[in-house]
Formats: C-alpha cells, structure tokens, sequence
C-alpha cells in the first residue's frame, strides 16, 4: 500500500482499481492491481462439444493444479493433449462452472472438440506457463476473451491460436522474441485489435495470418503493421536495427489503409524493401 497524504496541489491518482481526481488537503490510499495467479476458463457443459454432456475435457499435458470450479481441486494429471479420461471431470450438473489452473501446460492440439463449451477467456494467469500456444484456442467458437493480462509463453509457434474465434474482438498480449511461426493465427477470427506490441523479428512464417478476417479496422490493422517494423513517423522508416525478415507472405484479411498515411508508408515498406508480399483490401 502507498498512502498519499497532504496533497498540495490537484491531483490524478491510478491504483489498481481505478482512476481518481484529488484537490488540495486531500488523503488518498493506493492499492497496487491485484495479480491473479489462475488461468480461469469459463465453461457451459450443456453446449455439445467432444465430451458427454455435463463434462469437459482441459486437453492438455501439464504439471499444476486444477480447480474444475465445482468444488473439486486436485493435481493436474493430463497426460496428452487429446481428449482423454485423465484430463477430463464430469459435473454432477450441467451448467456455467469456472475452471481454474495453474502450472505448466501444453495444448499443441488446442482444446480438441471441447473447446466449443468455452464461453470466456477470463484470465491468462501469473502462475501458468504455456509450453505452445499453437492451436491453443482453435475453434473456440462461443469463446469471449475478457484476458487482459499477459499470456505467458517461450512458444516458437502461435499456428492458429485463435482461428475461428468469433467472438475474439481483443486476445490477451503474447509476449515472446522466439516466435517463429504466426500462421493462420487469427484466420476467420473476429480480430480488431492493435497487434503492434509484437516482438516478430525471429518470425519466417505470416502465411494466412489474418485470412478471411473481416473485422480488422483501419486505425488498428495501421498501428499494427507500424508497430511490427516499430515504424519513426518522423525519418518514415522502421527504428534503426529492428529488421522483420524479408520474402514473407502475409494475409491482412479485407483490412484497408488511408493511402499517404504513415500506415501506407509501413505497408509499403514492408513491400518495396522487404520484399513482403501482402494481401488485403488495400488502400482507401
């Protein structure tokens, strides 16, 4: 905690929880944001998916401990990363049930046919480390990514992470310089989003990344080709010594760009210098 005490002048404060606006002579205690250690998934048993009804199947090899949200809270023993009598609780009944889990996992296969019956993405969590992130949320279809930590992952691959999540709108961030492979990671997904926090320089594989993706605005789809080459609108060309590799293929869905934008520019850089070849809906 952090008190401030005795403000002397006008003052606006952030803690954990929210923003507040002090005046003079005014206290005021902070709280720092509380970590949440969990991986949480939300999940409706009753939608049909892999597993009979009122089960679910967390189809992953991991090594932590699982909370299946009905009162049951046990050692993670999944073995494979299929739907498998290890990894999978049946309810006693259906319903909406949070599934808890921290530890280390590997969903190379996603979440296999169960992964319909996840109805949120409410927590990457502190204490979770993923092995792959590829496949991870594969056609979760009814999925809403409410994630606003980080996903932690020394994964080389995010191959369709989020393909066909319909509801997707904004992923948790993916932080990691090993990713080598972004193939068909949003591809049909639901993705408006500002991707351009992405350490992509050890990246060789763009291959679909955004195919058939229809939701991707203007302003984001820009700022997320700027901040891949870490665009300076001031030279108009990428940060000195933060090289993307060339000869790529990328799919930017319909997305479009205002022509003569610092956007454009990037875009256009990637094309001419880089030798990307790139499709989209291309330039307003």
């Amino acid at each position: 905690m952090i008190t401030i005490k005795q403000i002397q002048n006008n003052a606006t404060v952030t803690d954990g929880t929210d923003t507040v606006t002090l005046g003079a002579g005014d206290n005021y205690t902070c709280s720092p944001p509380v970590i949440n250690e969990w991986m949480e998934l939300v999940i409706d048993t009753t939608i049909s998916g892999g597993t009979p009804s009122d089960s679910f199947s967390l189809s992953a090899k991991g090594n932590g401990l699982i909370d299946w949200g009905d009162g049951t809270i046990k050692p993670f023993d999944g073995t494979t990363t299929n739907i498998d009598s290890t990894n999978t609780h049946q309810y006693s009944v259906g319903g909406v049930y949070t599934v808890k889990y921290k530890g280390w996992l590997t969903m190379a296969n996603g979440l296999a046919s169960d992964g319909v019956k996840i109805i949120e993405f409410k927590n990457c969590g502190a204490e979770t480390s993923f092995d792959t992130v590829g496949n991870m949320f594969y056609y979760c279809i009814n999925m809403t990514v409410t994630a606003k930590d980080v996903v932690n992952t020394l994964s080389n691959t995010a191959l369709r992470m989020f393909s066909y999540c319909l509801l997707l709108v904004e992923p948790p961030k993916v932080m990691t310089y090993f990713m080598n492979s972004v193939q068909e990671m949003f591809l049909r997904a639901s993705l408006n989003s500002d991707l351009g926090y992405m350490d992509l320089r050890q990246c060789n594989n763009f291959t679909n990344f955004a195919i058939n993706v229809t939701t991707w605005s203007t302003e984001n789809y820009g700022k997320t080709l700027m901040g891949w080459l870490r665009w300076d609108s001031t030279t108009h060309a990428p940060q000195v010594g933060w090289d993307l590799k060339p000869n790529q293929n990328f799919h930017g869905g319909n997305s479009t760009l205002i022509a003569g934008s610092e956007a454009a520019l990037a875009r256009d850089y990637l094309i001419n210098n880089l030798n990307w070849t790139i499709t989209d809906g291309g330039l307003l």
